[in-house]
């Protein structure tokens, strides 16, 4: 298949080509990782995988609806149903699973989908698989998103009883920029449009809120559905949505990434429980990391710090190559930080992402900033 080759040699030209990275031959400092509040690495998440292991076994065997349905799954989705003060909550496999399950089981042929533009590639592929009618405004953009909704008032097929006519979707926190949608005033448009409103907390969750809620906060109004991942703040894996005990009903007769894969494993279930409660109970987790975090927005010089992401954009790093070259000699200083180009990201906008953790010392910190100042990146001088 010279074909395969031929793309392969496409992306190496342009500085596109991936693959993967296997660090054990030496120490680094990890800034490009998810799991913000170091719970990954706790010796009673780690226990707790381990004992659900020991009870349960290392995988379920099947769907949930088959035979892969395990008391902790239940107990786990009680636990964040409470958590996120909803009706109900439903376990997937990942963010990406949730997504592209359900966004086309809440929008068909026929509906409309109004999607921030910056959002992440599983809710585009979920609003692809959905087959419903999508319109992208302007990132953050409320008044263009308005405008949009007022233009569409209604689809093609109405729905209106079943509450299915429009959906609005947005990330709370944005996996690439850091930055924060505006979500009170999505709410508002929302209730105001009559239309649904889904929110990615993916990097929210275990990060904002008073007990690590998110941003979405507790008590939703029914048109609210919010997603959360175990795999980023919790350290584990898997991913859940939460709202209305008919919403759950509904979704694991609808939700194909659902009903069509085998169970998360009782090892993930296990460590996400005792993660769980560590958020809740653990308050100075977060703290450490916000502290860690305005550390970073000085080593950066940048009013940037909205969350634990930083972008190094284009313009201070380069292109896909100067970014992956930059990445490479960083990596091979002690600092492991990843370079992120097209297609994660759109043509143009390569850039080194830079991200917050809770383990994150004194010492990690500062020779991120002598690793930083040795390449002047920085926010100040335009790098």
């Amino acid at each position: 298949m010279r074909w395969l080759l031929d793309e392969i040699k496409a992306l190496q030209g342009g500085g596109l080509f991936r693959s993967l990275k296997r660090i054990d031959s030496k120490e680094v400092i990890n800034f490009c990782s998810n799991d913000y509040l170091g719970l990954s690495q706790d010796l009673r998440v780690i226990r707790g995988a381990v004992e659900a292991a020991q009870r349960y076994g290392a995988g379920n065997g099947s769907a949930r609806l088959i035979s892969g349905n395990c008391p902790l799954h239940e107990e786990l989705e009680a636990a964040l149903a409470a958590f996120k003060g909803a009706g109900a909550a439903l376990l997937f496999n990942s963010g990406y699973h949730a997504n592209i399950g359900v966004i086309p089981a809440l929008a068909g042929e026929g509906d409309l989908i109004f999607s921030d533009e910056l959002n992440h590639a599983s809710i585009i592929d979920g609003c692809r698989l959905s087959k419903a009618q999508t319109v992208i405004y302007r990132h953050k953009d409320v008044g263009h998103l308005e405008d949009l909704l007022k233009k569409n008032p209604l689809p093609s097929r109405e729905r209106v009883a079943e509450g299915r006519v429009r959906v609005i979707i947005t990330e709370s926190v944005f996996s690439m920029e850091g930055d924060l949608a505006p979500l009170e005033d999505l709410k508002s448009l929302a209730k105001k449009q009559g239309a649904l409103l889904y929110v990615d907390e993916a990097h929210a969750v275990g990060v904002f809120g008073e007990r690590g809620e998110g941003r979405v906060g507790r008590n939703p109004p029914e048109y609210l559905v919010t997603m959360g991942t175990l795999g980023k703040a919790f350290g584990s894996y898997g991913a859940f949505v939460t709202g209305s005990q008919a919403l759950k009903d509904y979704l694991i007769n609808k939700a194909r990434s659902f009903i069509f894969t085998t169970a998360l494993p009782p090892a993930t279930v296990g460590a996400s429980l005792v993660a769980l409660t560590l958020i809740q109970s653990e308050p100075e987790r977060r703290q450490r990391l916000w502290e860690n975090i305005r550390w970073i927005q000085k080593i950066l010089l940048t009013d940037q710090g909205y969350s634990p992401i930083f972008s190094i954009g284009s313009m201070r790093v380069g292109s896909a190559e100067k970014v992956m070259a930059l990445s490479q000699q960083l990596l091979e200083e002690g600092i492991y930080l990843q370079g992120i180009r097209p297609p994660t990201v759109p043509e143009g906008t390569s850039r080194l992402r830079l991200t917050a953790s809770a383990l994150h010392t004194e010492v990690h910190l500062e020779k991120l900033a002598e690793k930083l100042k040795k390449h002047a990146i920085n926010f100040e001088k335009g790098r």
